[in-house]
């Protein structure tokens, strides 16, 4: 698992910037303003892959390292998919 990042640098504790922002109700009436404010937020973050990493690690509800919860899944669940077998060659089929 990975460590902590550096939560002092991390550009969500700059002055200015609303936790609400973060939220984690994907479906509240607000939602596409905060999340698209709060990925604005995580692209000048220099932390920004070690917090998605922690957040991944520890399945952390709302938004970090630019990326919603459901989209941090999202990702996890495809890498997660094994990859299709290949097909037996036209050859081979034919030779059985």
């Amino acid at each position: 698992m990975p460590g902590l990042p550096a939560w002092d640098l991390a550009a969500c504790a700059r002055p200015g910037v609303d936790p609400a922002w973060f939220t984690d109700a994907e479906d509240a009436a607000e939602a596409d303003t905060y999340i698209g404010l709060a990925k604005r937020v995580c692209r000048t973050c220099p932390i920004e892959l070690d917090c998605r990493a922690w957040a991944v690690a520890t399945s952390q509800p709302g938004i970090y390292g630019g990326r919603t919860e459901s989209e941090r899944l999202g990702r996890r669940r495809r890498r997660r998919r094994p990859s299709p077998s290949p097909s037996p060659s036209p050859d081979l089929q034919e030779a059985s």
